[in-house]
């Protein structure tokens, strides 16, 4: 099955390129998250003299690709939610006391959905969902209805051509989301501007680098406005090995992309502070070379070159949290071609320790999102497994 799948998602680059994963997506959860999505990474400010991540497993769908956690239910503790890319449904797995989640129960997110945001897009208060349907070329909606469930069959908004990532932020500063989705096959990125009753207007496109496979907001250059940084792992029309910067005016429009150079098949790029400069750096996973290039912000849009480190085999999705609670930021990327977490301790001046090895439970982990589950303090993860359709959590034991 996860040969299937890694096939599925590279039909649309090179015969040279022809293994490479491409279009999953899950929400690294930045230091700084923008919008609703949780508490994002967390830490007691007293450090660990001893921690490891605990394994849970919860059954779920169909290929899981992306997870996302917000509070889709109310209860203030944060719930779970899946994309299930061929069976063409979300699952919800609601939380409960101490890091557990209940069953998951679905509903229907339209064909192939790849990539989950969450955001309150009709505001009513509650959390509604946005995934891309990377076949049909959309974008679909389900407002929620504050219990945990979705009022009504997705509405669905066109967006470019082979969509595989989509991220909420209000990039017009009219204090109601947007969404801004990455469409792999016609190198744009999708700026849909919301109204404020779960519709959004028709897409405006920007030209970004080759096949961009993930968009991440922060504000590079300190004017107070949301960017863009997107990481371009490439297409039928040749290698991206780039991540590209589009800087916001605040309107909903965005300047030319520059384009900064990572490793090879950059699949995604997380946005945190990792020196503890106040200012926003970059951390890229590099699909082919098996490494996450870190790139320091300088605060005015541009980034310092980069500097790799050692992941695990085929690394995809990326979190940046504090793990062992030392007031230093701290990396964790899914290793799809071995089965393992890396664990990377930050030095507190960007660089980080070599990696360590957690091993997931299932085959081919994917999609990640790290959050405080259980409510003590700590920084967790939870993330997909693509062969087996299975969430996974780990609870940070921090002593």
């Amino acid at each position: 099955m996860i040969e299937r799948a890694l096939r599925a998602m590279t039909e649309r680059v090179t015969a040279v390129l022809f293994s490479l994963v491409l279009a999953a997506c899950g929400e690294g959860v930045l230091l700084n998250p923008v919008g609703p999505k949780g508490s994002g990474g967390a830490s007691s400010g007293a450090a660990c003299t001893s921690w490891s991540l605990l394994p849970t497993t919860y059954p779920g769908g169909v290929e899981d690709y992306s997870v996302t956690a917000a509070d889709f239910n109310g209860d203030g503790i944060l719930d779970l939610a899946a994309a299930n890319y061929y069976a063409g449904t979300v699952a919800v797995f609601l939380g409960l006391d101490g890091g557990l989640f209940g069953p998951p129960t679905t509903f229907t997110a339209g064909g192939t959905p790849s990539c989950i945001a969450t955001g309150d897009f009709n505001g009513d208060g509650g959390i509604d969902i946005a995934v891309v349907n990377s076949n049909d070329n959309a974008v679909s909606i389900l407002l929620g209805d504050g219990r945990g469930g979705f009022v009504q069959a997705p509405i669905r908004f066109a967006v470019g051509n082979d969509p595989v990532w989509v991220t909420e932020a209000d990039f017009n500063e009219d204090g109601i989301p947007d969404l801004a989705v990455a469409n792999s096959y016609d190198d744009t990125v999708s700026i849909l501007l919301g109204t404020g009753a779960g519709r959004f207007a028709a897409q405006s496109p920007f030209l970004t680098g080759l096949g961009p496979n993930s968009v991440s907001v922060g504000d590079f250059n300190g004017d107070g406005h949301m960017d863009l940084a997107i990481s371009d792992f490439g297409n039928v029309k040749g290698t991206g090995n780039t991540v590209s910067i589009l800087l916001g005016t605040g309107t909903g429009a965005f300047g030319p992309a520059t384009l900064l150079a990572v490793g090879e098949a950059p699949f995604f790029a997380a946005v945190a502070d990792l020196n503890n400069d106040g200012l926003p750096d970059l951390a890229v996973t590099n699909n082919f070379t098996n490494t996450v290039s870190v790139l320091l912000g300088l605060g005015d849009g541009g980034f310092a070159p980069q500097t790799t480190f050692r992941l695990g085999a085929r690394p995809t999705m990326l979190g940046a949290a504090d793990f062992n609670g030392d007031g230093i930021p701290d990396l964790v990327a899914t290793n799809a071609g071995d089965n393992t977490l890396s664990v990377l301790l930050g030095l507190g001046d960007g660089g980080f320790a070599p990696q360590l090895i957690v091993p997931t439970k299932g085959l081919g982990p994917y999609g990640l999102v790290v959050d405080d589950f259980n409510r003590d303090g700590h920084s967790d993860v939870a993330i997909t497994d693509i062969e087996s359709g299975d969430v996974t959590v780990f609870l940070d034991s921090c002593q």
